[in-house]
């Protein structure tokens, strides 16, 4: 997992008509293929899995583990996971992004963009090791963790037609949850757009502000510490690769009484979206209504962090020492 030479894979292959004449060319670069290997080897082993998130009670960040334990064993269950798919209308999201989920519910699939990709490959080596911190060391975390990233196309030579897009597999953090409320959250005073008769739409700062009473949710003691030490450490590392406009999803399990977490959309860095904002580019609005210009991300991660404190409280529970 930290090793820092680019394991780039491109796989070709060709499709022929019955006289051998070429049909069809598809590609797929698999990046940072060894490490993102190690990623899935830890993620979605059961036993790394439980141990890293021990700490976890009300809110958790949820884990994908596979059955078995065996690496041949996850990553055949991971290629069984991406051969089905379908379409995915996340609700929520201002980027306008394509997301595809797995039929097995694991994963989302997220179409990005080639400056996204190109963010993301150059601060992989730092993301990498941030990881094997959390599933080797214990480090406290709720990033969302991303388990692979393709460039995939195809050349169809009987239509012309062609194309090439980016995409990046991540957990789906409600995988095995019975969600009722989701909401997206990032300091801001926005509220949601969209329909909210949906089946689970998902809302925003202003939105959950509203739900709550303006009062902050309640956690347990032991709860609160975690998610507050995993807020630090999550921010704190997308302070220094120099990202911004990532929020946290939160979701709520009425059926545990537990809230289900992960930050996610850290693939935006402050420079490049400081420059296609001098060159007039539209960009999400990244610090509310009120002040639409790009903000340096450690203004971004102290409003981020003062937010969730704002928005979570701690309660005594029957662990709780007096």
């Amino acid at each position: 997992m930290l090793g820092r030479n680019k394991s780039h894979i491109k796989h070709t292959f060709r499709d022929f008509d019955e006289k051998g004449q070429q049909l069809c060319k598809f590609v797929c670069t698999s990046f940072w293929s060894v490490q993102f290997h190690s990623v899935r080897q830890a993620f979605m082993n059961p036993h790394i899995s439980a141990s890293s998130k021990e700490s976890s009670n009300d809110v958790s960040s949820a884990s994908s583990s596979f059955p078995g334990s065996n690496k041949v064993d996850i990553e055949k269950s991971y290629i069984r996971s991406l051969a089905t798919s379908f379409a995915w209308a996340a609700s929520g999201g201002k980027s306008g992004a394509a997301f595809s989920r797995t039929t097995d519910d694991r994963f989302i699939i997220k179409c990005i963009s080639r400056t996204e990709l190109q963010m993301f490959l150059d601060c992989s080596p730092a993301y990498f090791e941030y990881l094997s911190k959390a599933f080797f060391h214990g480090l406290p975390t709720v990033l969302c963790k991303i388990v692979g990233v393709y460039q995939i196309g195809y050349h169809n030579r009987l239509t012309g037609k062609r194309s090439m897009e980016q995409v990046a597999v991540m957990q789906n953090i409600f995988f095995g949850r019975n969600i009722s409320k989701i909401f997206d959250l990032k300091g801001s005073l926005q509220a949601s757009t969209d329909d909210k008769l949906t089946s689970i739409p998902t809302l925003l700062d202003g939105d959950f502000l509203e739900f709550t009473g303006g009062r902050p949710l309640p956690l347990t003691d032991r709860a609160k510490a975690v998610f507050h030490m995993s807020i630090l450490n999550d921010t704190l590392f997308l302070s220094i690769i120099n990202v911004l406009d990532y929020s946290i999803l939160v979701g709520i399990d009425e059926e545990r009484m537990e809230l289900v977490v992960g930050i996610i959309d850290f693939m935006r860095q402050y420079d490049i979206l400081k420059q296609m904002e001098r060159v007039g580019k539209s960009l999400p609005m990244v610090v509310g209504s009120e002040a639409p210009t790009i903000i340096q991300p450690p203004l971004y991660k102290s409003r981020f962090t003062n937010a969730m404190e704002r928005y979570f409280m701690t309660v005594p529970s029957k662990w709780t020492t007096i």
